[in-house]
């Protein structure tokens, strides 16, 4: 589901996601957390900032670290 979105804004050449209601939690932070380097390297193929914080004040690049996905840390490293 989550490529299919990421090849959707692909596709379309505009990301259109909102943060979550609760956590404030984009695709990327949910991709990074995850493990998904596809799912990542979709997204930031469509020109998205890598910067942005959850409510936690987490970057997506912190919550790589913290689960251990160096893959992951890697796509995120090189879009910046």
């Amino acid at each position: 589901m989550m490529m299919d979105d990421a090849n959707r804004w692909l596709a379309s050449g505009k990301y259109a996601e909102k943060p979550h209601d609760k956590t404030g939690a984009m695709a990327l932070h949910i991709a990074a957390a995850k493990g998904y380097a596809d799912v990542i390297k979709s997204v930031l193929s469509c020109d998205v900032c890598s910067f942005f914080l959850d409510f936690t004040s987490t970057l997506v690049v912190q919550v790589e670290q913290l689960v251990g996905h160096v893959c992951v840390c890697l796509c995120v490293g090189n879009n910046i």
